[in-house]
């Protein structure tokens, strides 16, 4: 609500350029304190080019840091190049602060050595700078395996959560006794630290503690809890020492560990899912390892479904449930391409990714998914994912999904006929004539009540005309017109040969578009179409004597 009155009151830019900034200075703090990057990223993108420089340079630093929360760094990197090569009026703060975003950029990147690198320079020039500067350069060298430098750096960074959470982190690293660091990391994460950063660089410091000590169920629990945080690629890639993998490699060591103390053996599918469900919500995390153990190295594919299946309905219980359940199947090596995920986590995936509005992800999720869940009608199913198919863009898979539907004994009424063409005229709006008309023409050889067929054969002549094969398109208007007979003159009649007229006319065959006209006055009662059909056919004829 804010945001939109904001956008009410704001006053014009060119009426009021100073009052007008100051608004908008207002509406970026919100967006970036509500974490709100694509808007923040979009907003700037649309409303930068026509401002004065300084304003340029203020809002497209802006963006820079949209674009690197949302880990798009070389796109931030092509914007700072622009910023540097144009740095006229440019105060020696914007170009550091420049500098200093490059180095972020290299680090989102995963590019140590040339964070490292572009680091020094920055020092160089520019001294030891802020507490911003100190922080930074703490995680590049943290990221180059330089604990005892990064230490240093952090001497004059105060106490806050994010500069303890870099400082148990070189601890970790320089090897100092790694259970108080897990205690202290611990301590802190109770006190439930404000900053996102802070929260999971302590959850790594824990589970790369965990991981020394060799205690993988603190170190699964340690990564759940990161991998479920709501935006855990907000630490830089290298600076942790684990992926999405590691949390799998967790869960399958705890569990091969339970299931040697219960004397289970690889190959018994049945006694390693009797006991990772009586496990069950009592010790949940013993549960879900066995589970892991199941879906990785069970002998049948009937037993590995089920321990995915049960493994993501455990996971879902959990406090964002979506992003947890998401890194462990999308961001994993196991799973590539995304067509090699489970069948039940794609089920999984894919209504999450609607009750979520993620459109890209549902369409990738629904991909090959051709059965109906046990509990959902089959028609509606596949009605839904041609949609989902449509408005994610991905038009080949959506006229996939319906002709797959045409072909099916799912749809057997002209109701469900009627919600198909629907879709299909969704497919003629974005322009999609040439699958559209193939789609209508599928529908076109089943059994129909004519006027359904006459308005299949209509809305291919529209296509056509769209495309401008303007023949073709009053070859089928014309089709529409006359199915029932060569004379009829009903009101649906009336309007294809009107249409198709029309389409004669862009053909270039004007006297048939004329005799078309002619037919149409005699029928036609209407004062107002007659109008109509006499200027046509006035036109027409001025058309012909030139």
């Amino acid at each position: 609500m804010a945001i939109q009155l904001i956008e009410q009151r704001q006053p014009d830019q060119r009426e009021e350029p100073q009052r007008w900034m100051q608004w908008e200075r207002s509406l970026i703090g919100l967006l970036r304190d509500n974490g709100a990057w694509l808007q923040l990223e979009q907003h700037v993108n649309h409303n930068i080019a026509s401002l004065p420089p300084d304003q340029q340079r203020w809002l497209a630093t802006q963006r820079v840091e949209a674009l690197l929360n949302l880990q798009r760094p070389q796109e931030a990197r092509f914007q700072l190049r622009e910023l540097m090569w144009n740095e006229t009026g440019a105060t020696a703060t914007d170009v550091a602060r420049w500098r200093h975003l490059v180095i972020q950029s290299y680090l989102e990147e995963g590019r140590i050595n040339d964070a490292y690198d572009a680091m020094l320079r920055h020092r160089q020039d520019y001294g030891d700078g802020d507490r911003e500067a100190m922080m930074l350069r703490a995680r590049v060298l943290l990221a180059n395996e330089r604990p005892s430098d990064a230490r240093l750096q952090l001497k004059n960074a105060g106490e806050g959560a994010d500069a303890a959470s870099l400082r148990l982190l070189a601890a970790l690293r320089l090897g100092e006794p790694v259970k108080e660091i897990i205690q202290e990391a611990r301590r802190r994460l109770k006190e439930n630290p404000a900053s996102n950063r802070a929260r999971l660089i302590l959850w790594g410091v824990v589970a790369e503690g965990s991981a020394r000590l060799g205690d993988q169920a603190a170190r699964a629990i340690a990564l759940e809890q990161f991998y479920g945080e709501a935006n855990p690629t907000q630490v830089e890639a290298g600076l942790l020492h684990f992926t999405p993998d590691s949390l799998w490699e967790s869960y399958i060591t705890y569990g091969l560990e339970i299931g040697n103390q219960e004397q289970l053996l690889l190959g018994d599918d049945t006694a390693w899912l009797k006991s990772a469900e009586a496990a069950g919500s009592k010790y949940p995390l013993r549960s879900r390892s066995l589970y892991a153990v199941v879906a990785e190295r069970a002998l049948s594919n009937e037993a590995r479904l089920k321990g995915h299946r049960a493994l993501v309905q455990q996971l879902a219980g959990k406090e964002h449930k979506s992003t947890l359940v998401k890194t462990l199947y999308l961001d994993s090596q196991r799973f590539t391409p995304p067509k090699q995920l489970p069948v039940p986590v794609r089920y999984f995936l894919y209504d999450t990714a609607l009750a979520e509005a993620d459109l890209e992800l549902a369409a990738r999720m629904r991909q090959g998914l051709v059965d109906a869940p046990a509990d959902v009608d089959p028609f509606q199913w596949q009605l839904r994912g041609a949609r989902v198919f449509m408005l994610a863009g991905d038009y080949e898979h959506a006229a996939g999904a319906l002709s797959a539907l045409l072909n099916s004994a799912a749809l057997n009424n002209q109701e469900q006929l009627d919600r198909v063409m629907q879709v299909v005229f969704d497919m003629q709006t974005v322009g999609e004539h040439d699958r559209a008309v193939k789609l209508f023409e599928q529908m076109a050889v089943k059994p129909l009540e004519p006027q359904t067929r006459r308005e299949i054969l209509y809305w291919i002549g529209d296509s056509r005309l769209a495309q401008q094969r303007y023949l073709e398109a009053a070859r089928y208007y014309l089709h529409s017109a006359i199915l029932p007979g060569i004379q009829t003159m009903d009101p649906w009649a009336q309007t294809a040969r009107y249409q198709t007229a029309k389409a004669l006319t862009q053909a270039g065959l004007k006297e048939d578009a004329a005799v078309l006209y002619r037919q149409l006055l005699l029928v036609t009662d209407d004062p107002a179409r007659k109008a109509v059909l006499q200027r046509e056919l006035e036109q027409l004829h001025l058309a012909l004597r030139k």
